[in-house]
């Protein structure tokens, strides 16, 4: 894969655990691949939470990967 990768985990995540995102993005990282893990304190696996910041921080990773 060529494109950089985006990651968001929600930390109050039940099904799967957030040391897993961590997990994928370190062999990323290792493979020399651009990754970028957010964890959105208080979501949960549907990104139940805050929407406005899982939007925005979808957007920001968008505009700085395609200006």
């Amino acid at each position: 894969m060529r494109a950089p990768l985006l990651v968001m985990h929600g930390t109050a995540d039940e099904v799967t655990p957030v040391g897993w995102s961590r997990f994928l993005t370190s062999q990323w990282e290792a493979a020399s691949k651009e990754v970028e893990l957010i964890e959105v304190e208080g979501a949960d696996h549907w990104m139940n939470g805050d929407g406005g910041f899982v939007a925005h921080a979808v957007a920001t990773f968008l505009a700085e990967q395609m200006p």
